[in-house]
């Protein structure tokens, strides 16, 4: 499981780089909950695909056509994926 669930993070940072929303979508798990920092601007948590696709629409019509680089290796650690991204 544990490459698989890097190949997921791994996709949906080409998606969200691409601007494919829509294969985005279909890679998170329908009872998502993202939970944002404290000092982002829209407050959460996200619950729910359709939630956090918005928030991540809104994200990109905000910030425009950034991408979301990896500057970490992708490391599984049991059920988590850790890795350092910036936009």
């Amino acid at each position: 499981m544990s490459q698989a669930n890097v190949e997921i993070v791994r996709a949906a940072t080409d998606a969200w780089s691409v601007g494919d929303m829509a294969s985005l979508r279909e890679l998170y798990d329908p009872q998502i909950i993202v939970q944002p920092l404290t000092v982002w601007p829209e407050p959460g948590p996200w619950i729910g695909t359709e939630a956090v696709i918005r928030a991540w629409e809104w994200q990109r019509e905000a910030l425009g056509e950034q991408t979301l680089g990896s500057t970490s290796d992708f490391v599984h650690a049991e059920d988590w994926v850790v890795v350092t991204q910036r936009w």
